[in-house]
């Protein structure tokens, strides 16, 4: 029992220190397994830092238990919709690695434009990405995408039809999909509520 998404102040939007909500995972909330998903930009002005990843990468490496805590280095692919370049897609992914290592491909930087284009760039390693969002919904490569988040803390995406419809449409073609509950959680308690 655990949680593939959550987010620490390096996502822009919160105080919590990744260390002190590893502790609130793994102590406090008694999670098996954490990933923190930090954003790739936040609203189009403050990409992911290098040191930030660094940190990410450390954090992850210092709180892994192997046989008692998993802690997956992750990040959150964030494509934005760009009207203006005749683009209406807003999707997003998170990206876990096992381990401390593990690279950031952004959209916002323009070396990955699309989902497709990052399952490519993926393909072959070690990493699992996992589609969440009600909107833009689009599984690209199986082989990869494997787990849809289809509830979190801001919605629960079973409830609406569009979203029910298109995913049936992918089992129907024969996709195996995995589903699962996450908090995307920006309120400081992992594992706790949201």
């Amino acid at each position: 029992f655990g949680d593939p998404h959550l987010h620490s102040r390096f996502s822009g939007d919160l105080d919590g220190e990744q260390d002190e909500l590893y502790h609130l995972a793994r102590d406090v909330a008694r999670l098996d397994f954490a990933a923190f998903c930090e954003n790739d930009h936040h609203w189009f002005t403050e990409p992911l830092a290098e040191s930030v990843w660094q940190i990410d990468r450390r954090n992850a490496e210092f709180f892994d238990e192997p046989g008692g805590f998993a802690a997956l280095l992750g990040y959150e692919y964030t494509k934005q919709a760009m009207p203006d370049q005749d683009d209406s897609l807003t999707t997003h992914r998170c990206v876990l690695f096992p381990g401390g290592e593990g690279e950031v491909l952004s959209w916002h930087d323009g070396a990955v434009p699309g989902p497709a284009d990052l399952a490519v760039r993926l393909r072959g390693r070690r990493v699992l990405l996992h589609h969440h969002h009600p909107a833009g919904y689009d599984i690209t490569d199986d082989s990869l995408e494997r787990n849809i988040e289809i509830c979190s803390g801001w919605w629960n995406c079973m409830m609406r039809e569009e979203f029910v419809a298109q995913l049936h449409g992918l089992l129907g073609r024969g996709l195996r999909l995995g589903f699962f509950g996450a908090s995307d959680n920006h309120e400081r308690n992992p594992g706790l509520g949201g």
